[in-house]
This record gives C-alpha cells, sequence and structure tokens, in this order.
C-alpha cells in the first residue's frame, strides 16, 4: 500500500511541475494571437473607414496619410469614430525591452476592389486574406520556443 501512494506522490509531482512549466508558455502563445486578431480587425475597420471616407469625398484619393497616426485623418472627416492604437499592447505581459515594443504597422498594399475594397496589410500580422502563422509571428517578435523574448 505504501508503495503505491509514493507512486501515485510522485506522478503527480511530474504533472505539477510540467503544468506549472507549460501554463505561461500557452498563455503567451495566447497573447500574441489575441495581438494578431485584434490587428486584423482593425484592418478591417481601417478599411471600411477608407470607403466611407471615398464616398464623402469623391475627388479624394487613397494616400498613406489616412492611415497615418492610427487614422487621424479619418478621425476628423467622421468616417472613423477614434484614432487606432498601433502598439502590441498584448506583448506587455511578455517580457519584453521597453524599448523595442513592437508597433503594427499597417498600410495599403493595392487597390481599390469593389468586391473586397482596399487591400491593407500589417508588417508584423499580415492581412485578413493572408494572417501571419503563428512561427512567422514568434520570428518576428523574436520570440523562442518557450514564449520569452530573445535579442535576434
Amino acid at each position: 500500500m505504501g508503495k503505491g501512494i509514493r507512486w501515485v506522490g510522485t506522478i503527480l509531482a511530474i504533472l505539477l511541475v510540467g503544468g506549472i512549466v507549460l501554463v505561461p508558455k500557452i498563455l503567451r502563445e495566447g497573447r500574441v494571437q489575441a495581438t494578431q486578431k485584434a490587428c486584423l480587425a482593425a484592418q478591417r475597420v481601417l478599411a471600411g473607414a477608407v470607403e466611407i471616407y471615398l464616398l464623402d469625398h469623391a475627388s479624394a484619393t487613397v494616400t498613406p496619410d489616412l492611415l497615418a497616426s492610427g487614422g487621424q485623418m479619418l478621425v476628423e472627416a467622421k468616417a472613423l469614430p477614434a484614432p487606432i492604437d498601433f502598439e502590441v499592447s498584448g506583448l506587455r505581459e511578455i517580457p519584453y525591452p521597453k524599448d523595442r515594443l513592437p508597433r503594427c504597422e499597417i498600410r495599403i498594399v493595392g487597390e481599390w476592389n469593389t468586391s473586397t475594397g482596399f487591400p491593407l496589410e500589417c508588417t508584423l500580422h499580415g492581412s485578413p486574406d493572408r494572417p501571419a502563422t503563428f512561427e512567422q509571428l514568434r520570428d518576428r517578435l523574436h520570440l523562442n520556443f518557450w514564449g520569452e523574448y530573445s535579442p535576434p
């Protein structure tokens, strides 16, 4: 009976240590994926705001200025309710140097299309049509297997 209890105790100890090691990794992966989903949603909002802007300003052309400062020109034209923050805030919990915290850089990458609107793309997260894979995100963010920052 005593050996069985020791055996169960050993298995529980191994599971506990494994959980302590893996839970932070899983949480960090979730944060990285959540920031990507937020960025892709922001791209959809910006694409809609650009379309509204062009409907209201028929003679306007699409320039990178429309997306500058979180879409401030779109806010002033009332096509967007508030500027979009491009800081990847979900990564603040990862031990990241504050001066190297990544930022989304959303840009227009093509011409307007009646079926898809304006093709936007983030240099970090990709586009709604072609999002970056988790491995690509990990490489671009300089995260190791455990989800910790490792300088390039």
